[in-house]
């Protein structure tokens, strides 16, 4: 059964397996496993649901993950990238999302290239959803009272991944 959750030294890597094809990779604090209903403590595998799996895909892309078209470019991009070497079209932003317990979304955007803030720190320290949000917004993070006009925020997994695909249609001289 292909790997879901991964520990690494202080963070997670999380994989969704949409059935759209391609792979969802994400990057989350213990808070954020949470809420993704996964344990903050033990591996977990892909589900052989395909629906399960969508579903789960999809709330992964709603706190900033992103599409890849597999494993292999994934790897091919991060290892030119650590070289030195850019990426064709740019490297994606990082969003770190936080949902408040009263509506809404927050959404911190930090473009490639730039270097979170000083203190972001505090955003990997928080125990619930309401105190990530507080955290977002003291680092400068735009909030939207309706997710759906977030434009950085996945509205259905279909049109993410297509997003997705768009984006690394930019690339496709280095996947070749």
């Amino acid at each position: 059964m292909p790997i879901r959750a991964k520990f690494g030294a202080v963070i997670c890597h999380v994989r969704g397996y949409p059935s759209l094809g391609g792979i969802i990779l994400g990057v989350f604090t213990a808070m954020e496993l949470e809420w993704l209903s996964q344990s903050r403590s033990k591996p977990s595998s892909r589900s052989p649901d395909a629906q399960v799996e969508d579903d789960f895909s999809f709330q992964m892309l709603r706190l900033g993950a992103l599409w890849w078209k597999s494993m292999v470019l994934y790897g091919k991009m991060m290892s030119q990238v650590s070289g030195g070497c850019p990426w064709p079209g740019g490297f994606p932003p990082d969003f770190y999302v936080g949902y408040p317990s009263t509506g809404g979304v927050w959404v911190l955007k930090v473009p490639s290239g730039e270097f979170e803030p000083d203190d972001f720190g505090k955003v990997v320290m928080v125990f619930t959803m309401d105190e990530h949000c507080a955290a977002l917004e003291e680092m400068g993070a735009t909030f939207y009272a309706i997710v759906d006009e977030c434009p950085d925020v996945a509205k259905s997994l279909k049109d993410d991944v297509a997003i997705g695909k768009r984006w690394k249609e930019r690339m496709k001289e280095t996947d070749e």
